[in-house]
């Protein structure tokens, strides 16, 4: 069982960081992808955006952190997403390259 809103939440706040990170990007892409396996729903968010640099990728989930500037981000996104996503028995994931793109795991019980 899920909450569908707050699903919803979490996947916007995601979706919204991508946009942001390619906004700058002549070809900026965002690839969503949702897939069974075995008893989890993977969805898979890509994007080709400006990346996270690997001591950031570190802090990502920490409450008020933020590459942005405060006028435009309070750092509580992926911090409530992850809250969202492990209240839901799930597993958020996030890979990234600087320069190159992010990619975001959510793996959710199907319970069956």
């Amino acid at each position: 069982m899920i909450d569908p809103e707050y699903i919803q939440h979490a996947l916007e706040n995601i979706i919204y960081n991508a946009a942001d990170a390619c906004a700058s990007r002549k070809n900026g892409l965002i690839q969503i992808s949702v897939q069974k396996k075995r008893r989890f729903l993977e969805i898979s968010i890509s994007d080709n955006g400006v990346g996270i640099n690997k001591e950031n990728l570190k802090k990502i989930m920490e409450p008020f952190f933020s590459t942005k500037n405060r006028s435009h981000s309070w750092g509580m996104g992926l911090n409530h997403v992850n809250k969202i996503i492990n209240a839901h028995n799930g597993h958020v994931r996030f890979n990234s390259e600087e320069g190159v793109g992010t990619d975001v795991l959510i793996l959710l019980p199907t319970g069956r």
